[in-house]
């Protein structure tokens, strides 16, 4: 790169501008699916990894010098550096820390509210619109961001929606600086931003493949935390976001699957509090259809899939919250499930994780469904009892992983606190008896007798 002083006129320093933000293209060979086999493709790709912290460097070093770029240039800039803030297999951590760095300072040129949503609305109106403008969902008014009545190009529509996706090859990334764009909206700038949002956004979301779902989950995400509700009623989105969820609830034997189990579950319970009163009869439907789609329903198919489990098992505990009391219907699903989970496996790392899991999920059920949980005292205390013997045993043996067991044992000590909270009386008398049965093993698991 040709050395610039800060005296060079702007029209000097802006093709040093436009050749770095070139270089920052992400190669179209990364979204090659076999890149990997091919020894060329992928030493190439490993070399522009490699570069590409440095080009950001000297983006960084440019900007600092000519501050003035990132006014007159500032949506190719964040298109280019903003690709780099998520976790996409062609970013590496340096080149990560490098973006985040330059778009924080590029956002604090930008400090009124008007300046951040001008430098949002050029970014998505020049840079990401033209890469959707072939793959516009059917269902869509590009120029509203409201559902149609009906999809636009008859029956074949749907089909077309999937060809020549020209973000996918040409704008590797893009989904990151959507998001970005969406962090950096104020809430009220969301209505006047919305035609430019909307359209990309349920492209990536409806998409085919598994991990363009998971990245426009996140951006999803993002959205429901800044977006109200009435908008999205307004616009008719509610209702494809929930259609879109629900599609995503039924991937549940891709290798994705863990990682896109919670996030659908934590995107539909967002979006069921964004548009439903929460004392209402539909708020409860809502998450009752949400547990049976994304957690009984994976249970029954995750098999020895352990890591299903566990994701499903993780998004639980929120959905508990938000329904309370009324998380009791499924207490029949709930508690002999989790409760076998605690008891001991062969021992792997990822046994002992779902362990943790459903340790950490039964504290919160007893803790939502306290009038209901004296039936199921017996069937908890059970799984307790074999998972604390298993833990002692392993120590004792020497066989332990040290973090992670220490926490399990912290957990259901937590369960022993929290079960005579909701059934007292008997488990006082259980507790006493499991003292005197093995006053060593079970004393460090149980409260103090005075705490009873």
């Amino acid at each position: 790169m040709a050395v610039l002083t800060e005296d060079d006129p702007i029209e000097g320093v802006a093709p040093a501008l436009t050749g770095l933000v070139d270089s920052l293209r992400v190669p179209e060979e990364f979204s090659w699916q076999e890149y990997e086999n091919d020894t060329r493709t992928k030493e190439k790709l490993a070399s522009w990894q490699i570069g590409s912290a440095h080009r950001l460097q000297d983006l960084a070093a440019l900007l600092e010098k000519h501050p003035s770029l990132v006014k007159v240039h500032v949506a190719p800039i964040i298109l280019a550096v903003a690709s780099f803030v998520g976790d996409d297999p062609f970013i590496t951590a340096q080149a990560r820390s490098t973006a985040v760095g330059c778009l924080d300072a590029i956002a604090r040129a930008h400090v009124t509210a008007d300046e951040q949503r001008a430098m949002v609305k050029v970014t998505l109106e020049s840079g990401i619109k033209p890469l959707f403008i072939g793959n516009i969902h059917p269902v869509i008014n590009p120029e509203t961001g409201r559902k149609l009545p009906r999809a636009a190009g008859g029956a074949g529509a749907a089909q077309d929606f999937y060809e020549d996706q020209l973000w996918k090859q040409r704008g590797i990334g893009c989904w990151n600086t959507i998001r970005w764009c969406i962090q950096h909206l104020g809430r009220e700038d969301i209505d006047e931003i919305w035609p430019l949002i909307i359209p990309p956004v349920m492209t990536i979301l409806e998409d085919y493949d598994p991990p363009f779902k998971i990245r426009g989950l996140l951006i999803v995400r993002d959205l429901l935390e800044r977006v109200s509700g009435g908008l999205l009623k307004r616009t008719g989105i509610d209702t494809l976001f929930y259609s879109a969820f629900t599609t995503a609830l039924t991937f549940l034997t891709s290798p994705e699957t863990p990682s896109l189990l919670p996030l659908t579950i934590s995107c539909y319970r967002l979006l069921v509090e964004k548009t439903t009163d929460p004392s209402s009869q539909t708020f409860y439907e809502k998450l009752w259809d949400l547990v049976s789609r994304g957690i009984i329903n994976p249970w029954a198919w995750a098999g020895d899939n352990l890591e299903i489990m566990i994701a499903s098992v993780d998004a639980l505990p929120e959905l508990v919250i938000s329904l309370g009391i009324g998380s009791s219907r499924f207490l029949k699903a709930f508690i002999p499930q989790l409760s076998d989970n605690l008891i001991p496996k062969p021992y792997t790392l990822i046994s002992r994780r779902l362990q943790l899991s459903s340790a950490k999920c039964l504290i919160v059920i007893i803790q939502e469904c306290k009038p209901r949980i004296a039936s199921w005292n017996g069937r908890i205390l059970d799984g307790i009892l074999r998972c604390w013997v298993s833990l002692q045993e392993a120590g004792e043996s020497g066989d332990t992983d040290g973090e992670l067991s220490a926490t399990l044992s912290q957990c259901l000590q937590d369960l022993c606190i929290a079960l005579p909270e909701a059934t007292p009386d008997l488990h006082k008398n259980e507790f006493c008896r499991l003292r005197e049965l093995d006053e060593t093993m079970f004393t460090p698991l149980l409260p103090p007798i005075s705490e009873l």
